[in-house]
């Protein structure tokens, strides 16, 4: 049975919120992290941004991060429901909200979107729906990453020839390698980094995928 994310009218008294604040000392930053399923830190839900708030206080900024991880969008499901106050995610078990209402207030923003398009569709596939069916086999997901992060890295550089979308008028500031921060590699699968479907990350992995993250905007 194939599930899609659902625009609600108010917050479901029945489901629990996908939306986690992490706030700071006194006044900050806002920073707002939106993505899927590993925004959201499945299967452990353990989100990143937890270790992310808590590095960057350490680091010496205030910074108040909100977190919104919706398990199983799609980049398109995300563009489909970018303004919406009040979302349910494709599993049906917690609420959400679109990016453009929660960005409204935010300073800075990082989107971690693609996850769920990587059995579904190429990397050109991906990259269109991030700035904006044939089923494949897990051994082509870290060759899809590839295509997908090259582009989008180009996109940001101003490199990448598109006609001007109208729901991404202008292009992030910066694009951030992933798979540059938590590579899927051997030493990285040993040290338990990532869950076996080879797609989320494991608790462990979260955390220091928090904290390189942080460490990364505070160096830059």
């Amino acid at each position: 049975m194939v599930t899609v994310m659902r625009v609600l009218t108010e917050v479901p008294r029945d489901k629990g919120s996908a939306i986690v604040r992490f706030p700071c000392d006194g006044p900050g930053l806002q920073v707002l992290i939106y993505g899927d399923s590993l925004t959201a830190g499945a299967p452990s839900m353990k989100p990143f941004g937890e270790e992310f708030s808590k590095s960057l206080a350490e680091f010496g900024c205030r910074v108040e991060v909100i977190a919104c991880g919706l398990c199983a969008a799609t980049a398109h499901e995300m563009i489909q429901v970018f303004e919406e106050p009040f979302v349910l995610d494709s599993l049906q078990c917690r609420w959400g909200s679109g990016l453009g209402h929660l960005a409204k207030e935010a300073d800075v923003v990082l989107i971690m979107a693609g996850t769920n398009d990587l059995c579904f569709a190429d990397g050109k596939q991906i990259f269109d729906a991030t700035r904006g069916r044939c089923l494949k086999r897990w051994s082509a997901l870290p060759a899809q990453r590839r295509e997908a992060n090259s582009l989008l890295a180009s996109w940001t550089r101003g490199s990448v020839d598109i006609s001007v979308d109208v729901t991404c008028p202008r292009r992030p500031l910066r694009f951030i390698n992933t798979v540059a921060l938590m590579p899927f590699g051997p030493q990285s699968r040993l040290k338990k980094y990532w869950e076996s479907d080879g797609v989320h990350f494991t608790e462990t992995g979260s955390k220091v995928f928090g904290f390189r993250l942080a460490q990364l905007l505070v160096a830059s």
